[in-house]
């Protein structure tokens, strides 16, 4: 339960494009050897979904080509409940797997076998595996949306344009985190 409801546990923003070795500093180049100007007049902040592995640039991966000339950032937040959210996946795709073969094998002389255990044991492993962590990463991207609403709101980025770009659950948390700054927007108003 308090996975599902807990405070949030990780929230913080990388470069995605790594300092020269320019003297004056003004000069960033990203892993691809473009240059880009330090301070630019626009942000790009780029949010990942579930992640596949352990390795430190699972949050900086998918956004190799999105490399340009603009200040560009990623937003690392709860990266065990997402690790979580990925093995999940990859149990289910080696679960569709074994259904193909469960599948095949029923035109087989193991058919009777196979038929009666295959049903309770896939619907057991179905629950178990997808309800909880895909559960728990969907309240938590809720809630890191509304967190990066606040941190955008309070104008940390100065009263520079902010692109947010993201995918899977990353689109999820930039649905919440406009869905909170038109309300506070609105609120304002008033």
């Amino acid at each position: 339960m308090k996975k599902r409801v807990g405070e949030i546990e990780e929230f913080a923003f990388g470069y995605l494009t790594i300092s020269s070795s320019e003297s004056d500093g003004t000069v960033l180049t990203s892993p691809n050897k473009h240059a880009v100007t330090a301070q630019q007049l626009h942000i790009t902040i780029a949010i990942s979904g579930w992640l596949s592995d352990e390795s430190e640039d699972n949050f900086t991966k998918p956004w190799k080509s999105l490399y340009s000339s603009r200040e560009q950032y990623y937003l690392r937040y709860e990266s065990v409940y997402l690790l979580e959210l990925g093995k999940a996946m990859e149990t289910i795709l080696s679960f569709a797997v074994t259904m193909a073969a469960q599948e095949a094998l029923k035109y087989t002389i193991l058919s009777g076998i196979i038929s009666a255990i295959a049903w309770p044991s896939s619907l057991i492993t179905l629950a178990s595996v997808i309800d909880n962590p895909w559960g728990v990463c969907c309240r938590r991207s809720a809630e890191v949306g509304k967190q990066l609403a606040e941190v955008l709101l309070s104008r940390e980025q100065g009263q520079r344009p902010v692109t947010l770009i993201g995918f899977s659950l990353g689109a999820r948390v930039i649905y919440y985190c406009l869905r909170v700054s038109r309300l506070s927007s609105t609120a304002g108003r008033e």
